[in-house]
């Protein structure tokens, strides 16, 4: 992932994964920016298209935790 490219590609790379190995990842929830807050915009959604989400820039932080499940 490069900057410039949407936090989207992130969730898209994961579901392109997951359902490649037959699995589903759980939409309930998502990874998330850090700041000023732990839990801080942008939502990292670990599913959808590419071109969606917010345009990722140099020196954001954030946390990418998808849940994986058979099936």
């Amino acid at each position: 992932v490069r900057p410039g490219a949407r936090t989207g590609a992130i969730g898209a790379a994961i579901q392109t994964f997951a359902e490649g190995e037959r699995c589903s990842v759980v939409r309930d929830f998502c990874g998330h920016g850090v700041g000023q807050l732990f839990h801080d915009a942008p939502n990292i959604l670990h599913y959808g298209s590419a071109n969606e989400g917010v345009e990722m820039r140099p020196g954001m932080i954030f946390t990418i935790e998808p849940m994986i499940n058979l099936g």
